[in-house]
């Protein structure tokens, strides 16, 4: 290589001079260690090297390392940690994912028109998406001489990224790229050091200049904003906003910006997207103003390896004034193998296995404020359960209490003098919560400032519960930091919302917050206080406990866990999170019009599964269940019931 050949923007020789503190056998050595394994000694060949790798090692370039401060006095310290700033994203794509999006252009555009199409990727990373599409955007082997077209491709794409060095990792990889093509390095590359939505506000020439926007989002949570990004956020949401605005939102409406009319935008986006409410607005205007081409749903699959991001591969066309006929969007459902089930979509398969689903839609789908992208069998299914009733017409659901301080206002049994405990009731959490039934008793005590039903006043607490008025005083810095307190909206020694006796402390369903499975279970003393998480009771007080055993019997079925997974957000590690909004939409088979010989069947083995435990019989309160939403073998089959057997005639009433 001639020397000076290599471009600025690939060495950047002032970061460089930090080595020449350094003796010229350390550099050498270090130099070294990038191509030849000490332990091993064979050779690292670079240009073999895949993207993916690539991206790999990016991950752990990019990290953070960080010393754990130990007591322990040691002679050789520990090797620091690495971590990485999850506060701009920084979660790096497979390869398969970079190939079908490249591949879907490819194969959705004549030759010439792929060849000249301009590409964005407003988060880059280490430049997978980018180097991908310029791989077959550029492919040598087409019959036309590529020299010329692949310096205007490589000057045709646009990469942003926060982090300089995920900047520097792109850059890299595309020189290369354009050196194994042309046997040149490219003049400049358009790789952008910058926040991409201030960078876009700033050149708004911009907008409307590029045939696709390919893009991994940062997926970062509200909470997790820092402050001056939030107001950038919000600002350039602007008729968008709708609750908190997670940044993957303001990146996906940068990239439907940045669209020519005609033009394509392909995106990982987490599965919530389907379905939370602080994505409807962008929903409606996809819905209005784009067709959407594919929907491929990975959510049973763990793309990012532990992370816990549950995701969806979104691809949708700007809509051009002369486009009349509506075309078909493409779903695809995977639950393994999904290189194979994007490989058999492209090929325009249509195919439903254990492995992978693969249909059509119409546009109309997309038009409910929730995607709920469903197979005709489970849109059937979901029409023969929408003739029933929902669960908000007979209970009344809500949350437990927050106490804005659940680590000093619950406490252990055992920390608490006996005299006292009148101030206290007992505390379930979630995870003591099982099927059906709750613990004779437990282990923690939340301070409750209602004492016979009535709000304690200070003065009483100090006097008739001194301990507990102590604890508190000791707490009392920490207390008054809530914001409830700052507000002036609760007192600083009281929980912030402990929700009133007739609402916590009377018979009630309850369930964890975040479930696998179905684990809805009866308090039907009215004794525990839970945090957070749903708790139902009777709107009407006729039925009583027997009321309460039917919808709890229903709960639990298969049917309604169904639905749950439905209509729920997915967390880490396959939990769904159940909220009231969630809950109140579920059908139920009105209790009203249920037989009475069925219903006094339900509550009996209700009423045995609660005395013995038995979890046998879940299955036979299952299929009575089943029974009453009238569900077929097929419609079974779909919610994954186990086959059961024949019902008995009083059953079948």
């Amino acid at each position: 290589m001639v020397p000076g050949s290599i471009p600025t923007g690939l060495l950047d020789k002032d970061k460089l001079k930090l080595f020449d503190a350094l003796s010229q056998d350390t550099v050498l050595a270090l130099f070294k260690d990038f191509y030849i394994n000490k332990f091993a000694r064979y050779h690292y060949d670079f240009s073999l090297m895949s993207k993916h790798a690539l991206s790999r090692i990016c991950e752990h370039y990019v990290s953070l390392l960080s010393r754990q401060e130990s007591p322990q006095m040691t002679f050789f310290p520990d090797l620091p940690d690495e971590s990485t700033d999850r506060t701009y994203g920084g979660i790096y794509t497979p390869q398969y994912i970079a190939r079908f999006f490249a591949r879907y252009l490819k194969e959705n555009l004549t030759p010439t028109l792929f060849r000249r199409l301009r590409c964005a990727d407003p988060a880059c990373g280490s430049g997978i998406f980018l180097r991908t599409f310029l791989e077959m955007q550029c492919d040598p082997m087409q019959e036309i001489d590529m020299r010329e077209p692949t310096r205007k491709a490589f000057a045709n794409v646009l990469g942003i990224d926060i982090n300089n060095n995920a900047c520097q990792l792109t850059r890299l990889s595309l020189y290369l790229l354009h050196q194994a093509l042309t046997d040149d390095f490219p003049p400049s590359l358009n790789i952008v050091n910058a926040e991409a939505i201030d960078y876009f506000r700033k050149h708004d020439t911009l907008a409307n200049s590029y045939e696709a926007v390919i893009a991994n989002p940062p997926f970062v949570k509200w909470e997790d904003i820092k402050p001056n990004h939030r107001r950038t956020l919000i600002q350039f949401m602007s008729n968008y906003c709708e609750g908190k605005v997670d940044l993957y939102l303001g990146f996906l409406k940068l990239g439907m910006d940045l669209l020519k009319q005609g033009g394509f935008l392909l995106y990982v986006l987490p599965h919530s997207f389907l379905i939370a409410d602080n994505a409807k607005k962008l929903r409606t205007e996809i819905a209005s103003s784009y067709w959407v081409r594919y929907v491929v749903d990975l959510s049973e699959i763990d793309v990012f390896q532990g992370i816990g991001s549950y995701v969806i591969l979104l691809i949708i066309q700007k809509r051009r004034p002369e486009d009349t006929s509506k075309p078909n969007a493409l779903i695809v459902r995977c639950r393994r193998f999904p290189g194979y089930a994007l490989q058999e979509a492209l090929e325009g398969k249509r195919i439903s296995t254990d492995l992978y689903q693969i249909y059509e839609v119409d546009q109309a789908s997309f038009m409910n404020e929730q995607w709920q992208i469903l197979t005709q069998r489970q849109v059937s299914l979901k029409t023969k359960l929408s003739k029933h009733p929902t669960l908000d017409q007979f209970l009344t659901i809500r949350v437990g209490f927050n106490t804005g301080a659940n680590r000093i206002f619950i406490r252990e049994l055992s920390e608490i003098p006996k005299i006292e405990k009148r101030a206290y009731i007992p505390y379930l959490q979630d995870r003591e919560m099982q099927k059906y039934t709750v613990p004779a008793k437990t282990q923690k005590l939340v301070f409750y400032p209602y004492i016979e039903r009535k709000k304690i006043k200070e003065e009483d607490l100090k006097i008739k519960y001194p301990e507990t008025w102590e604890y508190l005083t000791q707490h009392r810095r920490s207390l008054e930091e809530r914001r409830a307190v700052i507000k002036r909206t609760c007192e600083w020694w009281s929980p912030e919302r402990a929700r009133l006796p007739e609402h916590m402390l009377r018979p009630k369903i309850i369930t964890p917050h975040l479930i696998l499975l179905p684990k809805f279970s009866l308090d039907d003393q009215g004794k525990y206080g839970i945090s957070r998480s749903p708790l139902m009771y009777l709107k009407a007080p006729q039925g009583g406990l027997d009321l309460l055993y039917y919808f709890l019997a229903v709960l639990n079925s298969s049917t309604v866990y169904w639905q749950i997974a439905s209509l729920s957000h997915k967390y880490s590690r396959g939990y769904f999170m159940l909220e009231p909004k969630t809950l109140k939409k579920l059908y139920v088979p009105d209790p009203a019009i249920v037989h009475p010989s069925v219903m006094k069947e339900i509550q009996r083995l209700v009423q045995q599964r609660l005395k013995t435990g038995d979890s046998r019989i879940d299955d036979k309160i299952d299929t009575i269940v089943a029974k009453l939403y009238e569900l077929s073998q097929d419609d079974r089959k779909e919610i994954g019931m186990a086959r059961y057997d024949d019902l008995t005639p009083d059953q079948n009433q």
